[in-house]
């Protein structure tokens, strides 16, 4: 039986002769990114050949410079009899240390939610199990928040909350999928169910080996954890089948787990470590979410109405006050995290994450993170990107580019138009960094999905965008955005700008703070069972809205004063 080898981790299995490389790699326990599921379309998961013969497909995804240098797609790669080796370009996110130990995102907004010395009643004393102490008597706790992309561990000393480490990584479960659907179509495998609840309990396990190497204990002297995450991460999590979140009625097989155990979890914590499990309100609406609003005002005692967004594959929301929560998702897509764009790329060394376009040329001047070559988009850089398209009329509210005017970065392919936003010359990739008209309506469709679901929650309870008296933005994404520029394309409403506030992880905080007060695990439970959860899939209203917002910034140009103003 042939060997592969994956480098630089040095991981190696044997395969039988004809198995595709990426599924080689899934067994081997090696990370390729695979945004469309393997099927050869997003051209992601370039690998380099460094030894032996294989079996390949061509395709217009890569470079004639790459397919010279050995890269081949995983996916469209087949592996001979013979020994192979192959290369795994490292993300660049990695490379630059952006995943270690680091507390930035870890913040609490109201100094009101904060626990007090009083309520510092961690969930270890809520437990009858008996877990001896760390060192010098310590007990520590871990809070673990695992996202469909990337997980976070952090590990506290109790009971004093004091947070001794943080570690976060990729999550594991990215070879078999980008988003929710991925993950669920992987589980109807044969062993895929079995295999991503493998995944992730390693990417687990591996952070909390590494945190507890910090502190000088061992990760089963660890005596108790808070976990959250969306709906399908738990159910993959526990080893629960998550087809049901797919399929209508889109009902979960559970959205409440008792409290339970390290052993029964699969943690390689104490066996006997009590393990909570932050309760979901839907199929998309998770425990991520319930965690999440602790940090903000809507676990406040305020009559002011707020709106909580979690801006991913699936946008989340929340709309309400002391009196009524109101909740839902929408399949945002993953254009903001690089997927279903070509350049698109997540926010990494060599990802593009500003652009200014020249008014009178139509060419574009780039901000790169790291300051290397360019090697795509992420999220913040297309954002700015068709905001300066737009705003100085090379594009119009429709998406099309403008024809009519004459820039060099500007060509027409077919029916599409093509815009080159790097050079190849100035690129990193070894070709030109380019958008077209497909990415562009990619891009609506994911700010129309956020957009037309606030507007319909809050049209249902009969208020406007301007009754909110602040606007949460949670996750990494909601850092780096130009607010101005998200606006401008429709994204986030046209209101006074002092009114967002950019939270962070608050998945991650809200699950630290289950995680060492009895005061906020309570409040949990009180505003889980406020939270009326809305299936914008079921609302005939909705689409509506969604027709109007596909447009730059919407249809109804009204609701958006300030851009109408900009591009006078």
């Amino acid at each position: 039986m042939p060997r592969v080898t994956f480098q630089p981790s040095g991981k190696s299995i044997e395969i039988s002769a004809g198995m595709e490389l990426l599924e080689a790699a899934r067994r081997a326990g090696v990370n390729i990114e695979t945004p469309c599921g393997g099927k050869g379309a997003c051209g992601k998961c370039i690998v380099r050949m460094v030894r032996g013969e294989i079996d390949t497909e061509s395709s217009d995804r890569l470079t004639p410079g790459q397919r010279r240098a050995g890269y081949v797609l995983a996916c469209r790669t087949r592996v001979n009899g013979s020994d192979i080796t192959v290369e795994i370009p490292r993300p660049a996110d990695r490379e630059r240390g952006q995943f270690g130990d680091n507390l930035e995102g870890i913040s609490l907004l109201n100094p009101l939610l904060v626990p007090k010395k009083d309520d510092l009643v961690p969930l270890t004393e809520e437990s009858h199990a008996k877990v001896s102490a760390g060192p010098a008597g310590h007990h520590y706790g871990i809070a673990v928040d695992v996202g469909t992309t990337t997980i976070a561990v952090l590990l506290v000393s109790l009971p004093d909350a004091r947070v001794a480490a943080v570690h976060a990584d990729y999550n594991g479960q990215l070879s078999c999928g980008t988003d929710v659907i991925g993950r669920i179509n992987y589980a109807r495998r044969e062993g895929g169910q079995e295999q991503l609840r493998a995944l992730v309990l390693d990417t687990i396990n591996r952070l909390m080996q590494r945190a507890a190497q910090m502190v000088g204990i061992e990760p089963r002297s660890i005596a108790g954890a808070a976990v959250s995450g969306n709906t399908t991460m738990m159910h993959l999590l526990l080893g629960i089948d998550p087809e049901c979140i797919r399929v209508a009625p889109y009902q979960p097989a559970v959205l409440e787990v008792g409290l339970t155990t390290g052993h029964d979890i699969g943690l390689d914590i104490h066996p006997a470590a009590p393990v909570a499990i932050s309760p979901a309100v839907g199929s998309y609406v998770g425990g991520d979410i319930t965690a999440g609003i602790l940090c903000t005002d809507l676990a406040a005692d305020t009559e002011d109405i707020c709106l909580f967004m979690d801006i991913g594959t699936n946008g989340e929301l929340v709309v309400g006050n002391r009196d009524f929560l109101m909740t839902c998702a929408c399949s945002a897509g993953p254009a903001f995290e690089g997927g279903g764009i070509d350049c698109g790329m997540r926010a990494a060394e060599g990802a593009i994450e500003r652009v200014e376009v020249d008014s009178d040329t139509g060419n574009a001047t780039v901000s790169v993170i790291g300051g290397v070559k360019p090697r795509g988009v992420c999220g913040s850089g297309m954002i700015t990107l068709l905001a300066g398209l737009f705003t100085t009329g090379w594009l119009d509210q429709a998406g099309k580019l403008n024809r009519a005017r004459k820039s060099p970065a500007i060509r027409e392919e077919g029916r599409r138009a093509v815009y080159t936003i790097v050079s190849r010359a100035q690129s990193g990739t070894g070709g030109a960094i380019e958008i077209d008209e497909l990415d562009i309506e990619n891009i609506k469709r994911t700010k129309a999905a956020v957009y037309s679901a606030c507007a319909l929650m809050l049209e249902q309870i009969g208020i406007g965008f301007d009754a909110l008296s602040k606007v949460y933005i949670a996750g990494g994404f909601g850092r780096f955005i130009d607010l101005q520029s998200a606006v401008t394309i429709g994204l986030l409403p046209d209101i006074h700008r002092d009114k967002f506030h950019f939270v962070g992880n608050t998945s991650l905080t809200g699950t630290y703070m289950l995680l060492v007060s009895r005061r906020h695990r309570e409040k949990q439970k009180e505003l889980v069972k406020r939270m009326t959860y809305v299936e914008l899939n079921t609302d005939p209203s909705y689409m509506d809205q969604y027709t109007g917002a596909l447009f730059l910034p919407h249809t109804d140009t009204s609701l958006f004063p300030s851009v109408k103003v900009a591009r006078e």
